[in-house]
């Protein structure tokens, strides 16, 4: 088992606002913790960090809240921090009467959080401060273009992702710099297909995100410690929406290790090649969030990896 980590976003709110009959989470953003609550932001890695303990931290991320947590080679273990680092900050929370919001939207007040605020609320109101790596496939497609920085200083929402993060074999430190164009796809074709149903659940606000983040195929790749040689790559399509169900997180490090398998094995290419003319297909089922294509697809996929001796009977019956 390859080892898994993720880094989602989440929203520190204090109350529920309604705008256009749906409530929403007032975000205060970390920022506004040091200026407003009179909380401490450390420095560490260059990250600001609100409570850390040994298996995760919590760091700013813009307007949100985002937990780094130590990787695992299994899904329990996995389940387990991230379980436990958001129980940590819930009790931490209580006590300046705010919550965590586990959704991927919030409603963020441009004006109080904004507008005559100093430079450390900068990062609120900018998205895609890093830029994402999209297929080169999907931009001759059309499907896609290169991201854009945005200046968001008046729009009033914001958008939490739930990215993961799959190590390269030490051994094989270089796998996905070698692959990452074939496995963008075939992250679209299992990670982000088999995510469709569990989304769909909050279809309203997951349609939100995608018009700002989350589109398929997103990905950047990773250095996270050279010395060591332990390299990775991060597939940024999925939201926040897995991260605390056990059996979404199941399903993604089966799907994880067949892919990172698939690699080693040379056969992404042949995998891709006879499923090309499903790009489209894919794609749309994402952005549309499709539950009844995504199903009839992905199957389709599991099946040819059970037939090419990738899965056994017992992972392919665990996916589907």
């Amino acid at each position: 088992m390859v080892n898994i980590g993720t880094d989602p976003e989440y929203f520190i709110y204090d109350k529920l606002v309604t705008i256009k009959s749906y409530r929403y989470p007032n975000i205060i953003p970390p920022a506004a913790l040091v200026t407003d609550y009179g909380l401490k932001l450390t420095e560490e890695n260059g990250k600001k960090v609100l409570l850390k303990e040994k298996e995760f931290s919590w760091t700013e991320d813009g307007a949100a809240i985002e937990l780094q947590v130590t990787p695992s080679t299994t899904p329990k273990d996995f389940f387990s921090k991230v379980i436990s680092a958001r129980h940590s900050l819930k009790r931490f929370l209580v006590n300046h009467k705010l919550e965590l919001y586990e959704g991927c939207v919030g409603y963020f007040d441009v004006n109080k959080y904004w507008k005559g605020r100093d430079e450390s609320f900068r990062n609120c109101v900018i998205f895609g401060c890093d830029p994402d790596v999209v297929p080169e496939t999907y931009l001759t497609l059309g499907l896609d273009k290169e991201p854009e920085q945005l200046d968001v200083s008046k729009h009033t929402f914001r958008y939490a992702g739930g990215h993961i993060h799959i190590q390269a074999p030490e051994d094989i430190p270089t796998l996905f710099y070698e692959n990452y164009e074939m496995l963008q796809i075939a992250f679209d074709f299992t990670l982000g297909l088999g995510s469709i149903k569990n989304r769909a659940n909050r279809l309203f606000e997951e349609s939100q995100r995608l018009k700002y983040y989350g589109k398929p195929g997103r990905i950047r790749l990773q250095i996270y410690n050279k010395e060591k040689n332990l390299y990775g790559i991060e597939y940024r399509s999925l939201s926040n929406s897995w991260v605390n169900k056990l059996g979404e997180i199941e399903r993604n490090f089966y799907m994880s290790n067949l892919l990172v398998e698939s690699a080693l094995k040379g056969i992404l290419d042949n995998f891709i090649g006879t499923f090309y003319d499903d790009i489209f297909i894919v794609y749309d089922a994402m952005m549309s969030l499709n539950e009844e294509v995504a199903d009839s697809y992905l199957n389709k996929y599991m099946i040819w990896f059970y037939e090419n001796d990738l899965l056994s009977e017992k992972e392919l019956s665990n996916i589907l």
